[in-house]
C-alpha cells in the first residue's frame, strides 16, 4: 500500500506527530546553487553560489513496526528526495491559542495576543499557514493560509485584548476554545544523507534535519 499524505497547497504534509524535535537554530549560512540539467554526469558551469541564513532544527520518529519502517523508507524516496523536494511540517508547538470557539463556516479565528501582527505578519516571515487541531470533535486537521490579521485593542489600558486572523477559506470542522493550532512551515531537508537507523529487532529511528523555507512559505 503507497505511502499517503495530505496535500496543502499541491506538496504533500508531513503530518506525522515527532517523537522528540530539537531547537530551531540558525545557521551561519548555506551555499546552494540553482541549476538545470537534463543529461546524466558532473557538470560544470560559472554560476556563483547563493548564500542565506536559514533555521534548521531535526524531528526524530521512533519506528515501532515493519510497517511504520516501509512507510518511512518510502517517504524518504518519494517525497523527501534528500534536499530536493519541498514538503510543509507543523510545528508541533503551542504556538498561539485559541481565545473563543469558532463554528464551522466562518473564517476568522480569534487567538490570545502571541505579536502575530506586530512580528510575524508579512512577506518572507514563514507565518502565513496555520494548522489547527479540532480535537474535541474528532476532525482533521485544518490546513488554512492568514490572509489578514488585525489587532482588538483595549483603549481604556491601551493594550492588545486578542488577534483575529483571516483565513483564505472557511473552516470544515467546529473549533473548541481549547483545541491547539501552530504554524505549518514549508521546509525539506537540510541533508541528501539521510538514514533509517535500527535500535534493535523491533525498533528503527529516522532522524530528520529540516530547513525553513520562509520566503517560499509566505
Amino acid at each position: 500500500m503507497a505511502l499517503s499524505l495530505p496535500t496543502y497547497l499541491g506538496l504533500p504534509v508531513l503530518d506525522w506527530r515527532p517523537d522528540w524535535q530539537g531547537p530551531s537554530t540558525t545557521l551561519g549560512f548555506e551555499q546552494s546553487k540553482s541549476r538545470w540539467d537534463e543529461s546524466g554526469g558532473p557538470v560544470e558551469d560559472d554560476a556563483g553560489y547563493v548564500e542565506g541564513p536559514h533555521t534548521v532544527r531535526t524531528v526524530r520518529y521512533v519506528l515501532k513496526t515493519r510497517a511504520r519502517v516501509i512507510d518511512a523508507r518510502e517517504l524518504l524516496q518519494t517525497v523527501v528526495k534528500g534536499r530536493l523536494k519541498s514538503f510543509w511540517v507543523p510545528t508541533w508547538s503551542p504556538d498561539f491559542r485559541l481565545a473563543a470557539g469558532t463554528l464551522s463556516g466562518s473564517a476568522v479565528i480569534t487567538t490570545t495576543p502571541s505579536g502575530y501582527v506586530k512580528f510575524l505578519q508579512g512577506a518572507n516571515k514563514g507565518r502565513a499557514h496555520v494548522a489547527l487541531f479540532p480535537r474535541l470533535t474528532g476532525g482533521t486537521i485544518i490546513y488554512r493560509e492568514i490572509v489578514s490579521a488585525v489587532e482588538i485593542v483595549n483603549e481604556d489600558f491601551n493594550r492588545s485584548e486578542n488577534e483575529e486572523l483571516t483565513l483564505d477559506s472557511v473552516l470544515t470542522d467546529d473549533l473548541n476554545v481549547l483545541d491547539p493550532g501552530c504554524w505549518l512551515l514549508l521546509c525539506r531537508a537540510a541533508s541528501d544523507e539521510l538514514a533509517i537507523v535500527w535500535e534493535n529487532a523491533d525498533t528503527a529511528v529516522l532522524e530528520l534535519p529540516l530547513i525553513d523555507l520562509p520566503r517560499e512559505g509566505s
